[in-house]
């Protein structure tokens, strides 16, 4: 499908040191203020973040979880989910994944 060979060469183009601060790993915000996870007082997994939040929320005086950018999510889900199941068969853009944002997947192992 177009969604798929167009993430290939996505894939392809940040791997190929395409800069785009969007693609960024997560940890490259931390390392360019030359911080680690263990600089953090606190951790929120997207998966999981209005839980995460409510768990911090009353330390820090907060009411609910700001939106600073509201705008409407205009992903499709049915090529969200496409590449999903794309990466799994696909062991060849899994990896270059996996790579690309190998210290990402570690932190999230270790605090999901």
């Amino acid at each position: 499908s177009d969604t798929i060979e167009g993430f290939k060469t996505f894939l392809n183009e940040i791997q190929g040191n395409f800069y785009d601060e969007h693609c960024s790993s997560q940890t490259q915000f931390l390392v360019e203020k030359g911080l680690t996870i263990d600089d953090m007082e606190y951790v929120l997994i997207f998966d999981r973040l209005s839980t995460d939040f409510d768990k911090i929320r009353g330390e820090n005086g907060l009411t609910s979880l700001p939106h600073y950018n509201q705008k409407t999510n205009n992903t499709d889900n049915t090529d969200k989910e496409m590449l999903k199941k794309h990466l799994k068969v696909d062991s060849v853009s899994r990896e270059k994944v996996l790579n690309l944002y190998s210290e990402d997947f570690i932190i999230y192992e270790k605090f999901k």
